[in-house]
C-alpha cells in the first residue's frame, strides 16, 4: 500500500465511523507501527521482499487500549488489547480470519 493509498483508506475509515480496519497485501518490507493523522498503523510484512504483508489501521482512540502487538511473520500479525476490563488477544492473517487465542 503507498502512501497515497492509506490516507484514502484513512479518510474513508473515518467517514464510516471503524475503529479497527485490517489490510491484507500491504506489500511493506518489515514489521512495525507509525502514527498517521487520527490512526496507528501496525504492519507485518516480508523481510526482505514487497510481498504479502498484512496491517491493522487502528484509531488512535482504540490504540489507547493497545497492550502490545506481534508481527509474526508476513502473514499474521497478533494485538493484545483490553476489552471490557479484560486482556484480549486476537491474531489477524491474510485470508480475512480472525483467529481467536
Amino acid at each position: 500500500m503507498y502512501k497515497g493509498k492509506l490516507n484514502i483508506v484513512q479518510k474513508e475509515m473515518n467517514r464510516v465511523n471503524i475503529d479497527i480496519l485490517r489490510i491484507s497485501k500491504i506489500k511493506w518490507i518489515d514489521s512495525g507501527h507509525f502514527r498517521s493523522a487520527n490512526n496507528t498503523v501496525l504492519y507485518s510484512g516480508h523481510n526482505t521482499h514487497k510481498k504479502n504483508g498484512v496491517g491493522l489501521l487502528i484509531t488512535n482512540q482504540m490504540s489507547q487500549s493497545l497492550i502490545g502487538y506481534k508481527a509474526v511473520n508476513d502473514i499474521i500479525i497478533y494485538i493484545q488489547d483490553v476489552t471490557g476490563g479484560t486482556d484480549q488477544t486476537s491474531g489477524e492473517c491474510s485470508l480475512g480470519q480472525t483467529i481467536p487465542i
